[in-house]
């Protein structure tokens, strides 16, 4: 007789799980090689699918640690159905396999856009981990925003130089079960002002139900208010972020203010000031992160940055980190 307990089924659960994953990505991957002799219904399905990943570890010293770790390992794919009809699937890969995107774009127009499914909405500068300068998020996307992933719907599009967006989601974020009956709005607006440079606000009108020591508050309010600019030449760069929200009845708010100068093709100094205050938790907090970015080509790169911080008035050494960005396929 064989017996199969609880922790084993789970284990074979997690394992199919990440088999079906890997395989659906192997599938995608092998529909964007070019076979003869199909007809045109089939050639619909085989056009323009991209498979790629990037894996970043690190290693991390402070007073409370000193060890290696992975930031991100992702895999994504995306690809066109047809001319109106995209998708995006996009792993999370570090402890255990998560779907960080899954959503399908129909493009009726340049001005109309629909996206439904799981995805990143727009809220201030809107980055992606490979691109960010200073390896880990300022204080307010952390604190504020988490993971600006949810379920639901985005109507965007652009006329010329404005860009919008606006998303009708559960507002209980990234894979979590709705537990509001309420939805939460989020809108965006850009503005192009040339190439260079764009200037953005946004805004998240929302409710979450907030746990207050051992009362659970249902339907707690939760919105927050942002503005934004983003400056890139390819050589000068500039970014900054402002925030303020209200989660139930404590007020929430700060900023942050990235530079950063290529003084060669592959040296980038950078530097970040990074304030954020709650009254949750009663605290305020200043991050000041130096660091240096060294690019070897477009798919590989090591970052370093180090944080010192100012916490209620107390300065405290922070964290020396020093990461490797490695991106294939």
């Amino acid at each position: 007789m064989i017996l199969i307990t609880t922790n084993h089924f789970a284990t074979l659960i997690m394992r199919s799980s990440f088999l079906t994953i890997f395989l659906l990505f192997i599938i995608i991957h092998a529909s964007a090689v070019p076979n003869q002799g199909k007809s045109k219904i089939d050639s619909i399905f085989k056009t323009n699918h991209d498979l790629e990943g990037y894996i970043m570890p690190l290693y991390q010293h402070s007073n409370d640690a000193n060890k290696f770790q992975f930031n991100y390992f992702r895999l994504r794919s995306r690809g066109k159905i047809s001319r109106q009809l995209s998708y995006f699937i996009q792993l999370e890969l570090v402890d255990k396999p998560t779907i960080k995107d899954a959503s399908v774009d129909i493009k009726l127009s340049d001005f109309f856009i629909i996206r439904a499914g799981q995805f990143q909405y727009h809220f201030g500068v809107f980055e992606k981990p490979w691109n960010f300068p200073t390896i880990f998020l300022p204080q307010i996307k952390r604190y504020m925003l988490g993971d600006p992933r949810d379920m639901g719907i985005q109507f965007n599009g652009s006329v010329k130089n404005l860009n919008y967006y606006a998303a009708v989601v559960n507002g209980t974020g990234r894979g979590v079960s709705e537990d509001d009956k309420k939805k939460t709005v989020i809108l965006s607006l850009d503005y192009h002002i040339n190439d260079n440079l764009k200037i953005g606000v946004s805004q998240y009108l929302g409710t979450r139900n907030y746990m207050e020591e051992s009362e659970l508050i249902n339907g707690a309010k939760r919105n927050r208010s942002g503005a934004y600019f983003w400056y890139d030449d390819k050589k000068l760069m500039f970014r900054g972020d402002y925030m303020t929200g209200i989660d139930h009845l404590y007020n929430q708010s700060g900023y942050y203010f990235i530079g950063g100068y290529f003084i060669t093709k592959k040296l980038q100094p950078v530097f970040r000031y990074d304030y954020f205050e709650s009254e949750i938790n009663d605290v305020s907090n200043l991050i000041l992160a130096p660091g240096l970015n060294i690019f070897f080509n477009d798919k590989f790169y090591v970052r370093s940055i180090m944080e010192f911080n100012k916490i209620n008035n107390n300065f405290e050494y922070g964290r020396f980190v020093l990461e490797l960005g490695v991106m294939f396929l």
